[in-house]
């Protein structure tokens, strides 16, 4: 994980060096013209619904006792500060954090899934984001990933240029998932050595999984400009995307089945422990 970390910006960073020491002087305006677009496209999708405007609000504790009495306990056991709480009025049922540099994590909860999950399986999914946190896995991704994804989205400027940086971009971007894979299997453990029921996180996923099929497109669309930072894969569709080696490789999270079978060979664990 160190080493994807570590190689994943410096290769997307150095590819971009190369184009712009060999492509020729007249072209550069329009590609630093493509990367703002592209820039500017992520930033929208990150943090917009499908509407254009964000619905949300920082929750405190006179608004929801039982989250904040869950998340308190949490805290001290896992020994971190307390992250904000921001509520999002979405449908759809996830979670995430977001931890951009020189800033604290904000904890984000949709309204689908305070309401969708029990107070154990609650707690589960508080643990995993906490785990998150205390990996610093959002600020990590976001660094680690920030080069790739915003010369990813240059391909509708900038002509033949802006495709260029935006294969670039696509290419550094199979590391950033594989990166993400791994933390997503080390925030399941984190959390359920925190809560003592890894079956409660499996519950939780399972829940989350299955009530995307209730959901319109357009809002799958939107949870999924999320990418690495949603609590569960989002359904992909088409054959090339779903049955087959690419699948496998652009994926941001680990298969939901795996991530299952992990957290019930814990839960044996803990059960063999346990007098």
């Amino acid at each position: 994980m160190v080493l994807v970390a570590v190689l994943n910006p410096l290769v997307a960073l150095g590819l971009f060096v190369a184009v712009i020491v060999f492509m020729p002087s007249r072209y550069l305006p329009m590609l630093f013209v493509a990367l703002i677009i592209g820039t500017g496209a992520r930033s929208v999708r990150l943090f917009t619904n499908p509407r254009g405007k964000r619905i949300e609000r920082n929750l405190s504790e006179a608004d929801d006792p039982e989250l904040f009495g869950l998340l308190h306990r949490l805290c001290a056991l896992a020994d971190l500060p307390e992250p904000a709480v921001v509520l999002r009025e979405q449908d759809l049922v996830n979670s995430w954090v977001v931890h951009l540099p020189g800033k604290p994590p904000r904890l984000y909860l949709t309204t689908g899934l305070r309401e969708a999950l029990t107070l154990e399986e609650l707690q589960a999914v508080l643990g995993h984001e906490l785990s998150h946190i205390a990996n610093r896995d959002a600020l990590v991704m976001t660094v680690v990933g920030a080069p790739a994804a915003m010369m990813s989205h240059t391909s509708g400027a900038g002509g033949l240029d802006g495709i260029l940086v935006a294969a670039i971009g696509l290419i550094c971007q199979l590391g950033t998932t594989l990166l993400s894979r791994y933390r997503e299997f080390a925030a399941d453990a984190g959390a359920s050595a925190m809560t003592g029921r890894p079956s409660a996180l499996a519950s939780a996923l399972l829940k989350v999984s299955s009530s995307f099929e209730q959901i319109p497109r357009k809002d799958l669309r939107s949870a999924a400009a999320l990418g690495a930072f949603n609590l569960v894969a989002l359904p992909r569709r088409g054959w090339l995307l779903t049955r087959t080696p690419l699948a496998r490789m652009t994926a941001t999270h680990p298969p939901l089945q795996a991530r299952l079978d992990a957290l019930h060979a814990l839960e044996r664990a803990q059960q063999l422990g346990r007098p």
